[in-house]
């Protein structure tokens, strides 16, 4: 009978040992784990963290009045309906837009900095013109939005002799009056750089061309057309005919 007693207390200090051992060991390797110091308090040599807008995700809906509100708002918007786009720079451009009922698709745009009025009219002009559209003027700060194809039967802007080309990617009308080279020559040679919804067409009673096409195309040929005509000098200037003189709109090469 003592002998199982003692039997029993000694088991009983070894079980309470054992657990005694563990609880030490756990202890000592938490203490041993590395603590992170506390957040620094918001101070003059501790900023408060800036928070970082996050981009929208696919087919999130856009908040129209926050990047809209003024030029110094970025435009991050991925997947977007393109009408709420157009929104968007009109509200940025103060520009007013009718859209026709086909404007449709989908818009992803990333533009980290401030950009002016003019740079927002360059942009928007991009995006539709990579979605088939362009903008026409159809009255005072009035545009109405229409595929690129019928443009060139409604009311697109001709550009004068002293006009430059901005290089947009707007649909325009561009007559070159020639000097020292023919139009319908000029008219084969070009035909192929016209964009497909665009128009070229010669006229050999004035030696001129008409152009219709995105502005920033029409500028490319102007310089094809510059630099053709200084690499083929003429070797004696033909005598000017007052009846075949340029007319006011034109563009002298």
């Amino acid at each position: 009978m003592k002998f199982r007693r003692l039997l029993g207390a000694l088991w009983v200090m070894y079980f309470t040992a054992s657990h005694l051992c563990v609880m030490c060991l756990t202890a000592s390797h938490l203490y041993a784990q590395p603590q992170l110091p506390p957040p620094p308090f918001p101070g003059p040599g501790n900023p408060r963290p800036v928070d970082v807008p996050r981009p929208p995700a696919e087919g999130e809906e856009i908040d129209e009045a926050e990047l809209s509100k003024d030029s110094t708002t970025e435009i991050n918007v991925k997947n977007a309906d393109l009408p709420a786009v157009i929104r968007i720079f009109g509200k940025k451009t103060k520009r007013n837009f009718i859209l026709d009922e086909r404007v449709r698709g989908k818009v992803s745009i990333y533009l980290p900095g401030k950009i002016s009025a003019e740079q927002s009219l360059n942009i928007l002009d991009t995006v539709l013109a990579l979605k088939g559209f362009t903008s026409v003027p159809v009255g005072e700060n009035l545009w109405k939005i229409v595929p690129s194809k019928e443009a060139k039967q409604s009311t697109i802007p001709t550009l004068q002799d002293e006009e430059r080309t901005r290089g947009s990617s707007a649909v325009v009308t561009k007559l070159l009056s020639l000097k020292f080279v023919g139009a319908e020559d000029l008219q084969q040679l070009l035909g192929q750089l016209i964009s497909p919804d665009g128009l070229i067409s010669a006229y050999p009673g004035t030696n001129s061309l008409i152009l219709i096409d995105y502005e920033d195309n029409i500028k490319r040929i102007s310089k094809i057309v510059s630099a053709r005509i200084r690499s083929n000098p003429p070797s004696s200037p033909r005598p000017a005919d007052p009846d075949l003189s340029p007319p006011n709109n034109s563009l002298s090469f």
